[in-house]
Order: structure tokens, then sequence, then C-alpha cells
């Protein structure tokens, strides 16, 4: 499979509220206290991992409650949790239980953390990757088979019904997102396993009398996850070789293709929320770092398409309207990590900034040293923005985790403006924000 470099080894990352809220001068930052956290409007709910191992959800005041209280680090008998997923309606989240290597449990519990029940058991599974349909009706599950070395399973569950697991790939590489009526799963994997396997675009149907299609007949680019029109009418993929190809809006068949872009190198890509955009980094020579740029493509005015200036771009999160794109870059050697983080030290420092693509305008929202566990999700960037998101559902916040100033790991909210300080809401590590 042509999987892209971005990141895939170790690389050194380098060394009056509302009045303010609402007044458009990006970047000013302010401190801001425990009661001005409290008067702040309370958006959807943040789930994440609990720095003892457990399933937390709070909201951006820091009104934190568990999901899940059992986990430990006990050797055979560890018992620990995956980072949850939310439903697309907000109303319940996802997460698996590992018990060691010997058995699993997806569980879903509701918004409240109330409500936790198993609708799968496994003893051969050991799901690491959730994705709900966009009716909320199915999970998509991605694991890793017990006992089988460098194989992994892609599988679907009912997400009322529960027990009802069907195997929709199994054996090789796969990347993938959802169909936006939920009738199925676009997909790109191999035949087998093996770096040597021809890779293709599979179309697994799953609902509404949709049938398993396979789109063969075309030369892929380096990429991991495919994506798909708001419409779902078009898939949007690399066509080409691994040093340069053309992101190109194609039909289920691989017809009636439209060049919309023309990456560098590997490529990761997604299409805004109201489908009017496409972002995407590439990574004009391999194995550096350094050469990851993000673009901004406009799908009705090539002229407003633009690349943004800060560089290298390791990640980015479209806004919920599609007007904003929240990206990560290194810091830079000399600057300055705000206080509530972690100071010094061999840390991965970066810079959480805003980009509106109308202006072309950026802006940092804060400088943190990146906790060990967000790093190693970022080559997967493409596929898990598809499931979860940074941005709360009115795109006036973003949460992220960051290493703090007591060495621990901690969940932190910051206006999207960059005009209040990052504050922390919780202890622990990959939070994730409710769609609604």
């Amino acid at each position: 499979m042509n999987r892209k470099s971005l990141l895939r080894t170790a690389v050194p990352l380098g060394a009056c509220l509302s009045a303010l809220a609402g007044c458009g001068i990006h970047g000013l930052h302010m401190e801001q206290s425990a009661l001005a956290r409290e008067l702040l409007p309370k958006v959807g709910r943040i789930a994440y991992l609990a720095d003892d191992g457990n399933v937390g959800i709070t909201d951006q005041a820091g009104g934190s409650v568990a999901v899940t209280s059992d986990a430990t680090d006990g050797g055979s008998s560890k018992v620990g949790y995956t980072a949850p997923v939310w439903s697309r309606d907000g109303k319940r989240v996802v997460f698996a239980r590992l018990a060691g290597s010997r058995s699993a449990e997806v569980l879903v519990a509701d918004r409240d953390g109330g409500g936790a029940r198993v609708i799968l058991s496994t003893d051969s599974l050991a799901p690491f990757f959730f994705s709900w349909s966009p009716d909320d009706s199915l999970i998509g599950i991605l694991s890793e088979k017990l006992g089988v070395a460098d194989s992994t399973e892609l599988g679907v569950v009912s997400a009322a019904r529960g027990n009802d697991y069907r195997v929709v790939h199994t054996d090789a590489p796969i990347f993938w997102v959802w169909l936006p009526d939920s009738s199925g799963i676009v997909a790109h994997t191999q035949v087998g396993p093996g770096e040597d396997a021809p890779d293709f675009i599979e179309i697994y149907g799953l609902s509404g009398g949709r049938t398993d299609e396979r789109i063969e007949n075309i030369d892929l680019g380096a990429f991991d996850a495919p994506a798909v029109s708001q419409d779902g009418r078009k898939l949007l993929l690399p066509l080409g070789t691994s040093e340069k190809a053309r992101l190109t809006l194609l039909d289920p068949a691989g017809q009636d293709g439209r060049v919309v872009a023309r990456p560098s190198g590997s490529v990761s890509y997604s299409v805004s929320p109201d489908g009017e955009r496409v972002a995407y980094v590439d990574q004009a020579t391999p194995n550096d770092v350094e050469t990851q740029a993000l673009h901004i493509v406009s799908l009705k005015d090539p002229r407003a398409s633009f690349e943004v200036k800060e560089r290298p771009v390791i990640e980015f999160f479209w806004a919920p309207d599609g007007r904003e794109v929240a990206f990560i870059v290194p810091a830079q050697a000399g600057e300055e990590v705000d206080p509530a983080f972690a100071q010094g030290g061999n840390r991965s420092l970066v810079e959480l900034r805003v980009v509106d693509v109308g202006s072309r305008q950026s802006w940092s929202i804060a400088r943190y040293p990146m906790t060990p566990a967000s790093l190693e999700g970022v080559p997967f960037n493409d596929q898990s923005q598809a499931a979860s998101t940074i941005w709360s559902p009115d795109g006036k916040y973003l949460v992220f985790s960051a290493v703090t100033k007591d060495g621990t790991n901690g969940i932190f909210v910051a206006s999207s403006d960059g005009n209040l300080n990052a504050s922390e809401c919780a202890h622990g590590d990959l939070p994730t924000w409710s769609w609604k």
C-alpha cells in the first residue's frame, strides 16, 4: 500500500470576556480565571481518557464525571480502555475495555457518563479505532487480531442491538470513511498483507440494498484515507504516482474525473463540512517533514485557493461551519511555551493555530508540549478527523491535550479566536468534543 511518510518514524517537532471574544481581534491572549470559565457558555461535552486509564466526560469548565472506574495496570490482569468517540448526535460515546491480551468488550455510554452497556464481546480482537455511521445506526470498528502478528480487521456492529458483529475486511491494512447516507464504507485497502500487495478502493455495501464495488483500474498516489463529497456522489482520490498525483473527484465507478489539486508526494486530505473546499497536506520530499504544507482548495472558485504560509503542518481539523481550519506546526526555536504547560525537557513542542479560509489570515491559539499519545496519532489525522473533532459544536472553542507544568497530561480548552488563554478542564489525554 502507498502509505505516506507523514511522521511514520520518530521526527523531532522542535524545541469583559464576551466582548473581547466577539470583537475579531485575533491572538490577543488574556488570562482566564476559574470564575470566568464557569461563566462561559457550556457547549457540547468533551470525552477523554483520564490519567488513571478510565474514560471520562467533562464540560469546558471542568465538570468531569467518570464513565468507568476499573482500569488497572497489573500485568496479565491489566484492564485498559481506548479513547472514546462520540456519536453524531452527541448523545453517546463508544469505547473498548481491554482485559490484557485475552479479551475485549465494546461499550456505549450515555452523554452524562451513565448507562454504559456492552454491545460486543470478543476474545479474538483488540479494538482500537471507532467511527459512527452518519445516522448513528452502526459503529465501524478497526481492531488488531489477538495472537496474529500485523493483522487488522474492520467490522461493523449495530449501535442499538449489539452482538451482531459483521466482518467487512480482514488481514490487510485498511483506511476508510463512511458514505454520507450510511449505506456503506469507502475503503483504501489491499488484497492481502505485505508492502508489495496491490491496493485498491472498495465500497462495502452495508444497508439500503447497496452492493460491494471495487475500483481497480486506477493508479493511486501515496495516501491513506479516502474522502467522499458531501452528497456522496463523488470520491476524492489522488491519482498518479507516489511522487506526483492529481487529487481528483471521481464517480463510484472511477470515471468522470475532475482534478481539483496537484499535490506533491504523499498527501493527507479532507473535504470541508459544508462541502465547498478541500484541505490537504502534501509532502514534496519523502521523509522530510519540513516540506509538509497545508493547502486550502475552493471547489467553486480555484482563484480562492491558497497555501497556508506556516509549515510544516503535521495535523489539521476543519471547523464545523467550514470557514476555519485549526492546524498544528512545530513551535519555532526560541518561542515561549505558554505558562500552563511544562517548560524545557526533551518534549515535542508544537503550536496550535487557526486560519480563516476567506481572509487567509492565521493566528496562534497555544504553544505547548504534545503528549506522547497525541503524537502517536499524528500519522492518522486524515482518518481520525472523519470520526472525531477537537472543535466545539459552535466553532468557538478548541480542545487538546498537553503536558502540564507539573509533568502530567491535561485536557485544555482555548477560544478559537485566540483571545483567551488555554485553561485546563480535566486531567487526561486524547480528548474529543461532541459533534452536538
